[in-house]
């Protein structure tokens, strides 16, 4: 199997992107965070069908900021390999095996 290669300049623009991506996620995690529907429904005293249907959401949303940190981590990871440090002139295109 051949493996897709990326230039040193690829290897970075890709993990630059990555990082933008990164940070647009997190923006809007917090921005679903701070909104007054989740600020209210985090403060009542809910029942019924409501509150499972919230308690569910919840817990989804949490599940989300899990996946989040996850992948953050990966990618702070490929900004810590990133050019120039790298001593080969390329590197395995992402989804490539080495």
């Amino acid at each position: 199997m051949t493996v897709p290669m990326l230039t040193r300049d690829q290897a970075g623009a890709a993990v630059k992107a990555a990082v933008a991506e990164r940070d647009a996620i997190q923006a809007n995690l917090l921005e679903l965070d701070s909104s007054f529907g989740k600020q209210l429904l985090t403060g009542a005293e809910l029942t019924g069908a409501t509150k499972r249907r919230w308690d569910s959401t919840a817990a989804t949303l949490a599940t989300l900021w899990q996946v989040y940190e996850a992948y953050s981590a990966v990618v702070d990871q490929a900004g810590e390999a990133a050019p120039p440090r790298w001593p080969a002139a390329t590197w395995p295109a992402p989804g490539g095996r080495t």
